[in-house]
């Protein structure tokens, strides 16, 4: 069973870390998001997505996952990992 597509703006992006993850690489499409942008967060190493109206996230578009690919990627973000709906 497949669930919805995931975008992907950081170290997801990338085959090598996907197959150490999943044990392989789902389809993956260039995306982006208007209004977003990646930003560096307080304490954290990784970037995160923030509110920007005049800016532009590009990123990575996974699709086919499985309900176990997301479990492993949503333990991978950590906390304060928010997943939500977004228009690419």
């Amino acid at each position: 069973m497949t669930v919805l597509p995931l975008f992907v703006y950081g170290t997801l992006r990338f085959a090598p870390v996907l197959e150490a993850l999943l044990g392989r690489v789902p389809q993956m499409s260039p995306a982006s998001v208007v209004g977003w942008r990646a930003a560096a967060l307080p304490g954290r190493v990784y970037p995160g997505l923030v509110p920007a109206a005049d800016r532009r996230c590009d990123g990575i578009l996974l699709s086919g996952l499985r309900r176990s690919d997301r479990v492993v990627l949503d333990m991978f973000e950590g906390d304060p990992y928010e997943p939500r709906e977004l228009r690419l």
